[in-house]
């Protein structure tokens, strides 16, 4: 139960993403397979929101078509990150158990419709989700295609109801052992809140004005520990079928209502679960055509790029724009006006023809170049070589094949370690042999998305 039985079944990096081909047709499963392949996606994680499709009624498992699909991955080579459901119940759950739906601080219960609409500390909503945990891993914990489980999704949603009130007192007495200790730990002689029995004592629900703060913290230690034991409960169900590792997608920084250090513990594999965005660029593709006030870049960045862009063109998919030092552009382009910058290429084609390209801009003790433009591979290789020359930056290891990405860690005692991952289809070799710290032996080379951690000099 560890990475590395991950990739040992991946052959190297993992790489692909979350996969619903249940909310598509048919048709667009080939296109999707063909898709994978060319982008040499070699991990999937299935089933994250597929509740009510593999369970359409209490008790009744339907596994057809998620056998389908997890069969049709593996013939193309890859390998499934398998999600037990747990984040959406279906609408025969809420029904049956309307008690389970979450509750707000205001008292407002929610209803079905949406997704993380259920009460983790609801005992018919545990049930049902470790019967799900273990009903999958009977049926997948052996499957060739499996590489790991994906537990849950996104743990963090919170509830005040009153399943979650009677946890959190049992979770008060483990922890203070009497009113009088809770008292004194939440300093409740202030605003006359001492407690005299355990009845009294409720989730930090909506108040006319500030929440006692001590509850407001033992409440979110409390909610931790409990997104932990439901997390445990559906690992310990798979684990007594599969033996493949287990973990979650951890949401970092979104959601702060679970401990991730001791979450972490639980883990056979420690995950992050993030989205990337380019907020900056928003205003591009604002359906209104909004303007962006003040201009872009924005005006630090503006001054020291030493340019101001006054018009944004996207490329057409096949379109490619000659540049004045011979190389081309793509996807994107933007007309430039310089501002104390120097401009070292303009466009030569079409509308842009003559508008800077590629400028410089020197600024304090450094240098700010702006491209407008995606350049080629080979091109845009030419620029960084020709911008690392020039501020004199060396490569970490020497001799390096192109696509083997180094990495440098240093300990205080003085040690170094080389971590190298190819990000290329072909075995490459190293400039020198070396002990692997993974593999224990002297490597040599390095296998299509292999990793290694050689000892430095």
């Amino acid at each position: 139960m560890s990475a590395r039985s991950i990739t040992d079944r991946l052959g190297g990096l993992a790489f692909g993403g979350d996969y619903n081909p249940e909310q598509w047709d048919e048709p667009v499963w080939k296109e999707d397979d063909e898709l994978m392949r060319r982008a040499r996606v070699n991990l999937a994680t299935l089933g994250v929101f597929s509740w009510a499709l593999l369970e359409p009624e209490e008790g009744r498992y339907d596994f057809a078509w998620l056998d389908a699909h997890i069969d049709r991955l593996h013939a193309n080579g890859v390998t499934v990150d398998l999600a037990t459901p747990t984040a959406s119940p279906p609408p025969w759950f809420t029904l049956a158990h309307p008690d389970a739906l979450a509750v707000r601080p205001d008292g407002t219960r929610l209803v079905h419709g949406s997704r993380d609409t259920y009460c983790l500390a609801a005992p018919a909503y545990r049930d049902a989700a470790r019967r799900m945990a273990s009903a999958l891993a009977a049926r997948y914990g052996d499957h060739p295609a499996l590489a790991l489980w994906h537990v849950h999704n996104e743990y963090g949603t919170l509830c005040y109801c009153e399943h979650t009130a009677a946890a959190f007192r049992v979770w008060l007495r483990a922890r203070h052992g009497s009113l009088d200790a809770l008292n004194e730990a939440w300093g409740t002689a202030f605003w006359s809140q001492r407690y005299t029995s355990w009845e009294q004592v409720l989730p930090p629900r909506a108040t006319q004005w500030h929440k006692n703060p001590g509850q407001a913290l033992d409440f979110h230690r409390f909610w931790s520990d409990e997104i932990i034991a439901a997390y445990c409960e559906q690992r310990d169900a798979i684990r007594a079928h599969s033996d493949r590792p287990v973990t979650t997608n951890l949401m970092l920084p979104a959601y702060q209502n679970v401990d991730l250090w001791v979450f972490a513990r639980e883990l056979d594999v420690v995950t992050c679960d993030q989205y990337p965005g380019a907020p900056g660029l928003a205003a591009a593709a604002d359906e209104r055509l909004h303007a962006r006030l003040g201009g872009y870049p924005a005006a630090p960045l503006r001054a020291a790029l030493g340019i101001r862009v006054e018009e944004y063109r996207p490329l057409r998919q096949d379109e490619r724009i000659t540049l004045s030092d011979g190389s081309y552009g793509t996807v994107w382009s933007e007309s430039l006006r310089a501002e104390g910058a120097e401009t070292l290429a303009t466009y030569t084609h079409g509308m842009l023809t003559g508008s800077p390209v590629l400028t410089r801009h020197r600024f304090g003790a450094g240098q700010g170049w702006y491209l407008s433009t995606r350049l080629e591979d080979a091109d845009y290789a030419a620029l960084v070589g020709r911008l690392l020359k020039e501020a004199g930056v060396e490569p970490d290891v020497p001799g390096l094949p192109p696509g083997v990405e180094a990495v440098i860690r240093h300990a205080a005692d003085g040690r170094r370690w080389q971590v190298l991952l190819n990000h290329t289809p072909e075995t490459v070799p190293l400039p020198a042999p070396a002990h692997d710290l993974l593999t224990d032996a002297v490597a040599h080379e390095l296998p299509p998305g292999g990793c290694a951690v050689l000892r430095g000099h």
